[in-house]
């Protein structure tokens, strides 16, 4: 069950430790849920840029790493029962605000007017806003291995996007888009 983030907020700090868990477990379930719909973002992208080399060559390997983040994520979700979470006010309200669902309508469905570069940018903007929740369930739970790995896999998928736009800006801007 995925509790209301307003709800949660309103609550936050006398929140008791079940309710605190019951929204972290849904918190995950989502971001299960929307890294599932990444994937197939990923690799709609691969075959619709496949005339860039490059470019279907690291969407290919980002759906690859989505099932790789999907599968550490319900790692986590299987871990929750073994971790003692402990949540400050700040975690309450941070975790609240973190939304990734924000992103399953961009994501689901690959606007056909959307550039290499557009494409990119959403990539690049889901990925870090992810990244943020993870680090957020992270200081919840500790540090267990699934979260660790899967925050070392986001970091590097987050580095391979910011180089491949900023070449992407950069021959974009000397009218060569050929790779």
């Amino acid at each position: 069950m995925i509790l209301n983030s307003a709800a949660f907020l309103t609550n936050g700090a006398s929140m008791e430790k079940y309710n605190q868990k019951e929204f972290l477990e849904g918190l995950i379930e989502r971001a299960i849920k929307t890294e599932e719909i990444s994937v197939t973002f990923y690799s709609e992208l691969a075959h619709k840029y496949s005339r860039y080399p490059k470019i279907r060559e690291f969407m290919e390997r980002a759906s690859k790493d989505k099932i790789l983040i999907k599968n550490l994520l319900s790692g986590v979700e299987l871990s929750m029962n073994k971790v003692n979470i402990y949540f400050s006010g700040i975690d309450n309200f941070y975790l609240a605000a973190s939304d990734i669902a924000y992103f399953d309508d961009k994501i689901d469905v690959i606007n056909p007017s959307l550039g290499p570069i557009e494409a990119l940018e959403l990539a690049f903007t889901f990925e870090k806003e992810s990244m943020l929740l993870y680090e957020g369930i992270r200081d919840v739970c500790g540090n267990l291995t699934h979260l660790t790995d899967l925050v070392a896999t986001k970091k590097e998928l987050i580095t391979y996007l910011m180089s491949y736009r900023g070449m992407l800006r950069k021959k974009a801007g000397s009218g060569k888009l050929s790779w």
